[in-house]
């Protein structure tokens, strides 16, 4: 890397960019966290609606 005394290089900077996350990567990041949103705000619901499926059942048979 480069110190005090020497700047940076187009290659070494070009290295220590390669490292970083591009626009594409970024979409694709966003879409894998929408999609994994999705299904666990599904899962949350179908298993209140299970849990509150199985309170009313208990309920009406007490």
């Amino acid at each position: 890397m480069a110190t005090t005394e020497s700047p940076i290089t187009r290659s070494e900077l070009r290295e220590e960019l390669r490292h970083y996350a591009t626009k594409e990567d970024l979409a694709n990041l966003r879409a894998d966290l929408m999609g994994a949103i999705t299904s666990a705000t599904r899962w949350n619901i179908g298993v209140m609606l299970l849990v509150g499926g199985a309170a009313v059942a208990i309920l009406r048979l007490t």
